[in-house]
Order: C-alpha cells, then structure tokens, then sequence
C-alpha cells in the first residue's frame, strides 16, 4: 500500500526519513528469519506482536505479514511522526505519534520490533527543554561511558543529549520495546558500526541483548530516496536480563554472522570478542578478502606506531582562522598543497606567526609525512606525501592535514608502503561510512609496516629525492616496496 500523499524528497531529508523500498524489506527480513534459526524463529512465528516505531510508508509492517513475522495484520503496530506519510497494511494500526517521547509507555511490550529509523535531520533539538529532560529520564544510551554503563545525568546533560545521534536513541528505543527473548532488526548507519566513539553504546546493547547477525547493504540502496548512506540492517534478541559486564557477552555469546549484499558480497562469521577487540562491527572491515599484511611481505612487519615520535594535526579554533600576511609568517600546509612529488609550497598560504595556529607540535620537520584526513576526495585517492623542507620559513600543517613524525626507519620507505597495496589496504579497510571517512590516531598508529634492511631503506631515500626533482615517478617508490617484500 503506497502513502496517499507522498512527500517531497527534500522534506523527508530535513527530517533524516530515507523509506525503504519493499522488495528490500521482504529481503532483510527473510535474512533474519535464517539468522534467528528455525527454533527461535518458529517461537516468533504466528500470533507475535510487530511494532515498527517509524514505519513511515509501512514497508516492514508489509514484509513482516508477507514474511509469517505476524499471523494477521492486526497484530501489527506501526507509528511515526509525519501523519502525511504513515502507512501500511489494512488491519494495522497505525499511528502518528512520536515514538521517542512514547518510550516509557513502550518498553517490552512487543515480541518483534523492526524497521529503519531516521538517522539525522533536526533529531531532538525541536523539543521543549522539559520535552528533553523527559527523554533523557527515558533513555540511557545517550550518557554511556566504556564498558556500556550509563553515567548520571549532570548539569551539561541536555547539551549533550541534544548533539546526540537520533539513529542511536532509536536503536536503544528498538531494544527496550521488546519482551525478554524478543528479537530488534533494524537498519541502522554504518557508522555507528565502525566508529570507535560509538564502542560504549555497542557495549551497552550486548548487554542488554544478543548480537545475530549483521548485513551491509549495498551504497544504491536507498538512491531513490535521495541518498548513498551506507547502511547495516542488524538482528538483535533481547536477554532475560542485562549481563553485569560487557565481557560476559564475549565468553557466553554464539559467533555473529556477517554479510556484505551486492556484487561484492559475502558471508562469514566472527566471534564477539573479535568484534570487540577490532572496535568494528561493521562487516566490509571483516570481509575475508583482506589480506594479513603479514602474509604479503617477506620482511617482519611492525606497527607504524613503534616509530612515531609525533602525531598531530593542526589547530582547531571555531569561528577563527589564521591571519594571512602577505611576507614572512609561517607557510599554510592544507590538503590542497599536498602532491605526489611533495608539499606543492607554491599553494601553501602564508599565516602569521601566532597562536593558536603556529605552534612546535604542528611545525613540519624535513622528513615528516603529510597525511590529509578529510575524505575519499584527498585520502581517498591515495595522497599521501612527504614534507621536505621549506628554507627560512616554517611550515605547519592545517587541522584537516596530519603530521607524523617518524624515527628508526626511513620515513621515504614508510610512505613507499603506505603507497603500495600493502599498505593502501590496511588504508582502505579503515574506510567506514561517515561523512568524511578518515584515520584516527589509533588507526595509523596500528598500520603494519615491513621493516627493510639498510641498503633498501638507502635505495628509498634515492628514489625520493628523484621523485623530488622530476627524474623518477612515485612508482619507482612502489615498485622498489613491491620488490623488497616479494
């Protein structure tokens, strides 16, 4: 049943609603029928309650009586806030209504609840302040710390709990609305999956209820409802009661499986405790087709983060920016300077000599990496470079733009694998689904590095410099890593 009004694309963006196509619900929820297993599945099966808290145009509530989840669509129970858009099955009932703020009323009265919550838009900054401090009363997810224990509300709480992400107080809502044993499928951002700020709240849901299964869906999924966000439809089932500590889940808990749809799909499974040590749920970073970089090199590899001396990017100072001078000062490294060869110091922009922007942790050294840290459109074309010197200038870089300082190897080396496919996988495996995809600290510090003889590390150096004066190409750097871990 197709809403009677539809609404415009850029209404629903504003309101971060991106609906489900149905032949892509139908397909969720036959997955998690498999997932789940016949014994739990056929407890779930015929005379079991559905709520789909945002059903928006009622594409679960549809997959779910197609699908044998409910018995008959009075059984089904579908809200959501935009009355011009609710719909679903005759028989169901629907409701306009805030689900978030109805929390309370909802908590374990379903045996099943599923669907694909909005995951931006306005969020809770639209509510009155006693509307917040009511739902942060509700909701827990929003003040956990490591280990998934909530902290006490304090005098800062409705600051934060307005900043805070709406797709995670759903999926705490989607939890909390279902009986002991009853099972939350929900799609859900893929960067709640792989971003490591959200491991507290990823701790919090294992211990409230049992991680089945997780599957990317492929980027066009939702391209005509208006976006590319990458996405994870994840199957939970509620625990008898909350487990004392994360920790339990990982000795306790059945492996997760783990799929990636489309033409690059697969299938594999991982224990909790793996998911948990890696920091990622998400399944592309699991996918078996990554290489152990240790089996791609010859040479013993080591942690990037044994030779850093120092990591760091550029000031950040809200609503202030550097003051340009047209002579002298300090020279600007941004990602826009950054070029195969080197840092282009033409495009560097001269600042003056003050704080906050010039400073000795963000001054380039003769021989540090410059690393761009915003998005597919630098990082992600592999524009990674070293920063030889500037003459009588100094040199700092911008607060989009890493310095990493290196000693006991040859920086020239490191950025020949950082490079090459070795290292360029280990790269592109961190990518996750954010608006800028970049590496954390943590992340470059744990990239695998093959540590090469003297003579090698000489060889790099020579191929630089080269590279330097135009005499050779960035692949004379990759071929010579190539060559030395083969």
């Amino acid at each position: 049943m197709e809403p009677t009004r539809p609404q415009a694309k850029q209404t629903r963006k504003q309101r971060g609603q991106f609906f489900t196509p149905r032949a892509v619900a139908k397909q969720l929820l036959q997955l998690a029928s498999t997932d789940l297993g016949e014994r739990c599945f056929a407890d779930l099966r015929g005379g079991c309650s559905v709520l789909d808290p945002a059903c928006g145009d009622g594409a679960f509530l549809e997959a779910a009586l197609d699908e044998g989840w409910a018995s008959d669509a009075t059984a089904l129970t579908g809200f959501d806030l935009d009355d011009t858009v609710i719909a679903g099955p005759a028989g169901a009932t629907l409701e306009a209504r805030d689900s978030l703020r109805s929390f309370s009323q909802l908590r374990g009265g379903f045996d099943v609840a599923l669907g694909n919550p909005p995951y931006g838009g306005d969020g809770v900054r639209n509510l009155s302040r006693g509307a917040l401090s009511r739902l942060g009363r509700d909701f827990e997810t929003w003040r956990v710390v490591e280990g998934g224990r909530p902290l006490r509300s304090d005098a800062r709480a409705a600051d934060r709990l307005l900043r805070f992400p709406i797709a995670t107080l759903f999926a705490e809502l989607f939890v909390g609305s279902v009986r002991p044993g009853g099972v939350s499928a929900l799609v859900l951002p893929e960067s709640f999956f792989a971003n490591r700020r959200d491991g507290p709240v990823r701790a919090w849901l294992l211990r409230q209820a049992r991680l089945i299964s997780l599957t990317e869906l492929p980027p066009n999924t939702f391209a005509g409802a208006g976006t590319r966000a990458r996405t994870i439809f994840v199957v939970l089932q509620r625990r008898p009661s909350v487990l004392r500590a994360m920790e339990d889940a990982c000795a306790q808990d059945p492996p997760v499986r783990l799929r990636r749809l489309g033409a690059s799909g697969f299938e594999t499974e991982r224990s909790v405790e793996d998911l948990q040590r890696s920091y990622r749920w998400d399944p592309g970073y699991h996918d078996p087709a990554w290489l152990d970089p240790t089996d791609l090199s010859r040479l013993p590899c080591r942690r990037l983060g044994e030779f850093i001396e120092t990591l760091a990017y550029g000031a950040i100072r809200v609503g202030q920016r550097p003051r340009l001078v047209s002579a002298g000062g300090a020279l600007y490294v941004t990602q826009r300077s950054v070029a195969d060869w080197g840092v282009d110091l033409d495009l560097c922009p001269r600042i003056a000599e003050e704080p906050p922007f010039v400073a000795p942790r963000f001054r380039l050294a003769p021989g540090d990496l410059v690393v761009p840290r915003c998005g597919r459109g630098t990082l992600g074309r592999n524009r990674l470079t070293r920063f030889d010197g500037s003459g009588d200038l100094c040199a700092v870089v911008d607060c989009f733009t890493d310095r990493v300082s290196l000693v006991g190897i040859s920086s020239a080396w490191v950025l020949g694998v950082l490079r090459s496919e070795l290292g360029w996988s280990q790269i592109r495996r961190t990518f996750n689904g954010v608006g800028t995809p970049n590496l954390s600290f943590g992340e470059i510090r744990a990239l695998q590095v093959p540590v090469p003889d003297d003579a090698t590390a000489v060889e790099a150096e020579r191929i630089w410099a080269a590279v330097g004066d135009g005499t050779e190409d960035i692949e004379a750097l990759r071929a010579l890593v190539r060559t030395a871990i083969n």
